[in-house]
Formats: structure tokens, sequence, C-alpha cells
């Protein structure tokens, strides 16, 4: 995923179009001007390397367009000799393949903007959600745990609901199993893996009434997912993401007032490998 600034090539046009105002007939130190400003943008752009990842034949006809701005300027000598105001038609040319490569690329590039979902940030989401937990919370959380809040966030923020789900379901069902090692030192078989399974065990082990009252209202809307034909809503993966937050938040704090932050720590270390 690569982010970029629409606003951006707006402000470039304006360095190549002053390329376009160049003739014969102005003074010397105007010509300079002009072609160092357009410089300038040529420099930003072709330096990028964004632009010569998603636009290569526009990067590579501004490199060539700036070396002929070298040349004009006496930065660079070439076989053809000093540029004269004969070839300010040429240089013109330069600006118009630029323009006409620009326009095929940028109207090929699959860009589209994303809006504000469910009252959440769209450029938190973006960057990884996961960095707004409170810390408390955040620091009993492993790189695993992190990387599938930030992804569930990515996936929100991009309208695919029913992998937001299953990826921030993930994250709390780490730290589920994380709590049952600590607490008990094993979870359920393999073949009894199932949020109604992990709930039992537990309300059986003393988990908090804050923990597992918050995983009830989970497992309900984590049932969906459970089956290929059922996809989430929008609206359903808001209501999932924000919940799974609380669900992280109580787990943390069940640890924490049994003091099991080392015994979690260590539990983590082992999955989501087991």
């Amino acid at each position: 995923m690569t982010k970029v600034e629409p606003f951006w090539f707006y402000s470039f046009g304006h360095y190549l179009k002053a390329l376009l105002y160049l003739s014969a007939d102005l003074p010397k130190d105007v010509k300079l001007h002009i072609l160092a400003y357009a410089r300038i943008g040529l420099t930003v752009f072709t330096s990028d390397p964004r632009y010569k990842n998603l636009l290569p034949k526009s990067s590579e006809t501004a490199q060539g367009l700036m070396e002929q701005i070298d040349v004009w300027t006496g930065l660079k000598k070439d076989k053809f000799g000093p540029r004269t105001d004969r070839d300010i038609s040429k240089l013109h040319d330069w600006v118009k393949d630029l323009s006409a490569k620009l326009e095929t690329e940028l109207d090929n590039l699959h860009v589209y903007c994303v809006t504000e979902t469910g009252g959440l940030s769209v450029e938190t989401l973006i960057r990884g959600y996961s960095e707004i937990y409170p810390k408390d919370t955040l620091a009993l959380c492993n790189d695993f745990i992190k990387k599938q809040i930030d992804e569930a966030g990515r996936c929100l923020a991009f309208e695919r609901p029913t992998a937001c789900g299953f990826h921030i379901l993930r994250s709390v069902e780490i730290m589920i199993k994380a709590y049952l090692l600590a607490v008990t030192g094993s979870f359920p078989p393999m073949n009894r893996r199932n949020w109604g399974e992990y709930i039992e065990w537990l309300e059986k082990a003393g988990a908090s009434k804050d923990m597992t009252d918050v995983l009830h209202v989970l497992k309900r809307k984590r049932n969906p997912l459970m089956h290929p034909q059922e996809d989430l809503t929008m609206d359903d993966a808001v209501d999932v993401f924000t919940v799974c937050r609380s669900g992280a938040n109580a787990v943390v704090a069940d640890v924490r007032s049994k003091s099991l932050d080392a015994a979690f720590t260590q539990a983590l270390a082992t999955l989501p490998t087991i």
C-alpha cells in the first residue's frame, strides 16, 4: 500500500507549466529563473521512490527533462553543445511528452478515497490502530497481537468488514489462550477449541465477570464468521472491532489484578504455534 498526495501533482503541474513560458525574447536571468524553478519540481518527483514504481515512464521522461535543463543552465555538457533560443521548442516538446505520460499513468492508477468509518479516524486505522490502545493493555500485547489489530483496522478502512472481523477476533483469541495457559497451564484440546469452550474454561478458572461478559458478546458476534456463506456488514465489523478493544482491556485488567503479567507474557511467547 502506497500513500499518494493528489494535491502534489497540482503543484508539480505549476513547475512544469513554467517551462512553457520560456521564449526567446525573455531576459537571460528570467530564463534561468524559470529553468531553476522547474528543476525544483522535477528533482522532487524523480527522487521519490514511490513515483519511480507507480509512474515509471513519467519518471524516466522527467529525468531526461531535468538533464536537458542542466545542459541549458550549464550544469551539464553533452555532445550537442550548449542550448540556444532555437532549442526552446524542443524543451517545450519534452514538457508536453511528460504531461502526456503523466496523464496516462495517473489515469491508470487504482487510487481510491477512503472515508471515515463508524466515527473512527481513517488516518489511525491505516497507520496502525493498536497505537491508540491503552498503554497498560498494549504493554502486554506481543507483536503478533498488535499486527492483528493493525490489519483489522486497515481492513475496516478499506471496507473489508469480514476480513476485519477475522483479524480483530484473532487478536483477542490469542489473549484468551495466553490467559488460560498462565492460569491453568493448558487450554482445550484441538477438537474443542471454540469460544464457547474457552469461556467455560475461563469461568472455571475464576476469570473476572467483566472479561467473560465481553467475551459472551464477542462469541455471538463471531458466529457468522464460522459460516462461509455469511459476511459481516460494515456496521457489524465496527461493532466487533470496538468491542474487541474492550475484550483486550478486560483480559489485561484481570491479568494485572492477579499479578500474572510474567506468566501471561511467557504464555504468549508459545502462541500462536500451539
